[in-house]
């Protein structure tokens, strides 16, 4: 399990690199309702997203972390954070290979 300063590190290494973007996130999670709840399996939809959504997912699990203590830590424990990290890593080698 992450420790606590790690996952503060990451947070940190996300906002340094621009990763995270300001947008209304709340908005977005309404029009976007599988995200919403932490439990739903979103894996069908992170293999398919796009490098904004998988930028718009992650942004709204750090905003939504600060109003709800803990969330972040359950993204990471369900899997949530490992699949958006892979599926990122897949579009960024299919953009070295073209």
């Amino acid at each position: 399990m992450l420790e606590r300063e790690e996952i503060v590190e990451f947070h940190e290494e996300l906002s340094k690199t621009g990763f995270l973007i300001v947008f209304d996130w709340k908005s977005w999670l309404d029009q976007n309702e599988i995200y919403k709840d932490i439990k739903n399996d979103i894996e069908e939809y992170v293999r398919k997203a796009d490098v904004e959504t998988l930028r718009k997912l992650m942004t709204s699990y750090i905003r939504g972390n600060r109003f709800m203590e803990g969330l972040f830590d359950g993204v990471i424990l369900n899997g949530n954070v490992t699949k958006i990290l892979t599926r990122l890593k897949e579009l960024l080698d299919r953009e070295q290979v073209t």
